[in-house]
């Protein structure tokens, strides 16, 4: 469990949160694989990946993990495949041996923060997953513009309000560590937006508005295309 403010970010959130680290982590090492200290970081960023997995192995092997026992044995049984690929990174690196732990990783990740992906597709960034996260975010909060009526109306509203503040704040601690790779002031930008984000959070969760909501929606889509590389007209 970590305590990030007044938020505490735990359970599944957190197992994705430090997966998406590690997947970044191995990326960083395979797009800089001529960087003089790749040994080095390659080595940190493999053993941090190791303990991640293992630490997911306790959390599973748990009788009150809430996964259904299934997907519990799935996971754990996808673990020995995972730590196979890091043997053979550690023994014999090349870029294309992370790949597979790269995209374990990314899978496994949107699945505990509920993200359906199908079996033909995989993420092969952070920003992928990241985007992903967001437009889910953005359309369970349209979903709700759309059935403003709805009995279940605040329900779901507060769902998917503090599902999105869970998902920025992830954002705003990859974000804040000193190697994510974004450039300082795109990273400074990210984080003053998020405190928007917030300040919008709370003033749907008071006095629910739809121009309101349409702002957060906005940000998210226009967020998840710039992490896609995709242009947004002005």
């Amino acid at each position: 469990m970590i305590s990030l403010g007044n938020r505490i970010l735990e359970g599944r959130e957190l197992e994705a949160s430090v997966l998406v680290t590690a997947m970044q982590m191995l990326k960083s090492c395979q797009d800089n694989w001529n960087d003089f200290n790749r040994e080095s970081r390659l080595k940190e960023a493999l053993n941090y990946n190791q303990s991640v997995w293992s630490i997911l192995q306790d959390e599973l092997s748990k009788p009150d993990n809430p996964l259904p026992l299934e997907i519990r044995q799935n996971i754990l049984n996808l673990s020995l495949f995972v730590d196979k690929k890091i043997m053979e990174a550690l023994a014999d690196p090349t870029p294309d041996k992370l790949t597979p732990i790269i995209r374990v990783n990314a899978n496994i990740a949107a699945g505990l923060l509920g993200i359906s992906v199908p079996e033909s597709e995989s993420f092969e960034s952070g920003r992928e997953l990241e985007a992903s996260v967001l437009v889910k975010c953005a359309l369970m909060l349209k979903d709700c513009i759309d059935n403003w009526d709805a009995k279940d109306f605040n329900e779901r509203l507060e769902r998917a309000l503090r599902y999105n503040q869970g998902v920025w704040t992830i954002l705003q601690t990859e974000i804040s560590k000193p190697e994510n790779p974004l450039p300082l002031d795109l990273k400074n930008n990210l984080l003053n937006l998020s405190l928007f984000v917030d300040k919008k959070t709370f003033e749907a969760l008071a006095n629910p508005s739809k121009d309101t909501i349409t702002q957060i929606i906005s940000i998210n889509t226009n967020i998840a295309a710039g992490l896609l590389g995709i242009p947004v007209d002005k």
